[in-house]
């Protein structure tokens, strides 16, 4: 994984993850960290893209699952 992590999160949320989105059954890529102009603590949301691009969508870290990425166990 790569890019930027927030204290107090897991350590798998971070910008670049692949996950899987439980809510919406599908898989998605971390681009963005809490909300715009919002300065809470700890984040509770992230944005999301599909892996090949289109539009983004919000989603509670609590519904998100790491996908294992290749090379992984």
């Amino acid at each position: 994984m790569t890019g930027e992590h927030s204290a107090g999160l897991p350590k798998w949320v971070s910008i670049g993850a692949r996950v899987l989105d439980v809510a919406k059954e599908c898989e998605a890529v971390v681009h963005g960290i809490g909300q715009p102009y919002s300065f809470h603590e700890q984040p509770s949301c992230v944005w999301l893209r599909p892996p090949g691009g289109g539009l983004e969508w919000c989603a509670e870290i609590s519904s998100l699952r790491l996908l294992k990425e290749a090379g992984q166990p």
